[in-house]
């Protein structure tokens, strides 16, 4: 199956690198992480290189769902109980000013942003929504009990969040990678000598 994405975006295109060459930071991998990664050492006036084995956001990215939301299933909950509140509001915290990162930087591409309010919802388990809308309002945020949503079967309730969002990632990315230094169609390995296995990768 073919993304839906790559019929309403442009692949940029990229030099080619040939010889060897100097950088102080490596990315391995051209998916949108990949990408942002380069788009924001770029601003901070750090040497960096973007390398990926294909073609840019050719996995992941390009197959992603639209949504931007710091809701990752049924989470805050289960966070706080395992690592506990410092933790999890951290985490939350991270996750929020991602979403804003976003929504700044749609302020300038044309990826099709628009603010939407998120669910997620329980078929069978109203107790778990109920734990999770208290864990959001423990941590300081705003989630709101859903009883009715416009889905064609029975739920037993939602976590509802506000402000969240949804765009086109292809043309989100594609349009933050132009400019960059990317070099595709190169594998990793070329980067190190024979024998040699990198210990960390960005």
């Amino acid at each position: 199956m073919g993304s839906i994405w790559e019929k309403t975006s442009e692949r940029p295109g990229f030099s080619h690198q040939e010889g060897d060459f100097k950088t102080d930071v490596l990315i391995i991998g051209g998916g949108i992480t990949g990408i942002l990664c380069a788009h924001m050492l770029k601003q901070a006036g750090v040497r960096y290189a973007l390398v990926e084995a294909g073609e840019i956001c050719g996995g992941t990215t390009k197959n992603t769902t639209a949504k931007l939301t710091v809701q990752h299933g049924l989470f805050c909950d289960r966070a706080i109980k395992t690592f506990g509140e410092e933790k999890t509001r951290a985490y939350l915290e991270a996750n929020f000013r991602a979403l804003e990162k976003y929504r700044e930087m749609s302020e300038n591409i044309d990826c099709d942003f628009e603010e939407k309010d998120a669910f997620v919802y329980s078929v069978d388990d109203r107790e778990k929504i109920e734990k999770e809308v208290r864990a959001f309002e423990k941590l300081g945020y705003s989630a709101k009990f859903e009883n009715e949503l416009p889905l064609p079967f029975s739920t037993a309730g939602a976590v509802k969040l506000e402000a969240q969002a949804q765009f086109d990632p292809l043309k989100f990315a594609f349009a933050a990678a132009k400019e960059l230094d990317i070099f595709e169609h190169k594998k990793c390995w070329n980067f190190f000598p024979e024998g040699c296995v990198p210990t960390r990768a960005v």
